[in-house]
Parts: structure tokens; sequence; C-alpha cells
């Protein structure tokens, strides 16, 4: 829910194109359940795939990439790998980041 709302703002408040835009996640199980869903209008598709829609696709696999604006999906931060991931995906968009998560994981980043 959190994320179709973010989505939303980013492109059709926010004048960004889908192309502009990319989601991030820690796990590649989050990943794939994304894929496909449809969200403010848009789809939600991995970078292969992607046509139309909003590229989705994990941390890991998007290192040393960016793009204007990240949706960056933390579930958790509770080990090294997990706050190293977090740092690299905190750190792919050139514009804007928003983070999606728990409240733990907000406490953690000092949201």
């Amino acid at each position: 829910k959190a994320l179709k709302g973010v989505l939303h703002t980013l492109i059709n408040e926010g004048k960004l194109t889908t192309i502009d835009v990319v989601v991030l996640t820690q796990r590649r199980a989050m990943k794939d359940a994304l894929v496909g869903v449809s969200a403010a209008g848009v789809t939600l598709q991995t970078i292969e795939n992607r046509t139309h829609g909003v590229a989705v696709e994990t941390i890991h696999r998007y290192k040393g990439l960016e793009s204007t604006a990240a949706v960056v999906i933390l579930e958790r931060l509770e080990t090294e790998r997990d706050r190293a991931l977090a740092y690299i995906g905190l750190s792919r968009p050139r514009a804007q980041l928003v983070v999606v998560g728990p409240r733990a994981v907000g406490k953690v980043l000092g949201f």
C-alpha cells in the first residue's frame, strides 16, 4: 500500500517518467512478489523485461547503476550484510530517495 502511494506521488505528482524510477528490494523473494504488480497506473517489471513500467530489482543486482529516483524497500537492518545492502540501495538515486519499511528500520536509519 505504501509503495503504491509513493509511486503515485513520484510519477503522477512529481512529474517523473517510469524510466526515471526504480524500486529496489533487499531480497529476491520480495522482488519476485512485486513483478507484475500494478501501482499508480504502471506495472512493476524487471529491468530485462521493462517496456513501459517501473523497474523493480534487488539492491545487489542494481549495484553500480543509478536512477533519478529510487524507492528502496528495507525489510530489516539486523546484520552487517543488511546494512551494507541498505547503503548500496540508498546511494542509487541521483535526485530523489524514498525508503519504505517498518519503523525499526527507520529508527536504525535515524528517521
